[in-house]
């Protein structure tokens, strides 16, 4: 087998052993308060809270435009819950090899984002902000695409 399928394949494994874990350890709770930080997941010693999912969540329904019922509140927490766990996983390998993303590259990424869903950048920050959403955790999940 070649290393790189290998790695494939390993990652692969390891990302289904955190999903399987989370389903059968994680209660997830969309509502918790922000004083309520509980840990939800461990990744390779990094810390994914109850906040942090709720954060995501409702960025993902902002961007968008879904409401967030009980019917699929469970499918899309799952899909954050992946992405945020592929966040991590990225942001090792983003720390690992020193890649830093430019400002300018920042902006043009960030503007063909915003430009490629029809959406006002003014208008999402302040649809954030109405939510208890903080920009930093929109921020971070742009500059970790970008560096990716």
């Amino acid at each position: 087998m070649e290393r790189k399928d290998y790695l494939d394949l390993k990652y692969k494994i390891m990302k289904r052993f955190i999903t399987i874990s989370l389903l059968l350890f994680l209660n997830v709770n969309l509502y918790a308060a922000e004083n309520q930080n509980k840990i939800a997941i461990l990744v390779n010693d990094k810390v994914i809270t109850n906040y942090d999912i709720e954060q995501r969540v409702k960025i993902f329904a902002l961007i968008n435009k879904v409401k967030i019922t009980p019917e699929n509140g469970g499918i899309i927490t799952n899909k954050i819950v992946d992405e945020l766990i592929d966040s991590l996983l990225k942001t090792e390998k983003i720390e690992e090899y020193g890649i830093i993303v430019s400002d300018n590259d920042f902006i043009k990424y960030e503007n063909h984002f915003f430009k490629t869903r029809g959406i006002a950048k003014e208008e999402l920050f302040q649809l954030l902000k109405i939510n208890n959403v903080k920009e930093k955790q929109f921020n971070d999940m742009i500059y970790n695409d970008i560096a990716w």
